[in-house]
């Protein structure tokens, strides 16, 4: 059942990625990173984690938001529009979509270490 799980996780991803690089416009780039907010936003909250630790994680994905935000409007949105530089803001939005998974990943992974001496 894992197997399967990661698997359709990828293929979703990678779905989601080659239709924002084919057709995606700024606004859809905006749409795929609340999207991909609210489904961290609902894993953080719902995960067995300490308080504080999901409030920072909540914390760190809304700076992550905005932070994507600032680049599709101020930077990916002239990127494309642009014909020469089209291919590369593209590729720069569907790039922008991992960074939260990864802060995601690594903020609520569980650490299972011994302190015994």
């Amino acid at each position: 059942m894992k197997k399967t799980n990661v698997f359709l996780k990828v293929f979703i991803c990678l779905l989601i990625c080659i239709v924002l690089y084919i057709g995606g416009s700024y606004p859809a780039y905006l749409l795929a990173y609340i999207f991909c907010f609210l489904i961290l936003f609902l894993k953080t909250v719902f995960s067995d984690a300490a308080v504080k630790q999901k409030i920072g994680g909540i914390m760190i994905l809304t700076v992550i938001l905005a932070a994507q935000i600032m680049i599709v409007v101020l930077v990916i949105r002239q990127l494309i529009e642009n014909a020469q530089t089209s291919q590369m803001g593209r590729l720069t939005g569907v790039g922008l979509i991992f960074i939260p998974f990864l802060f995601s990943n690594t903020l609520l992974c569980k650490q299972h270490t011994d302190n015994q001496q």
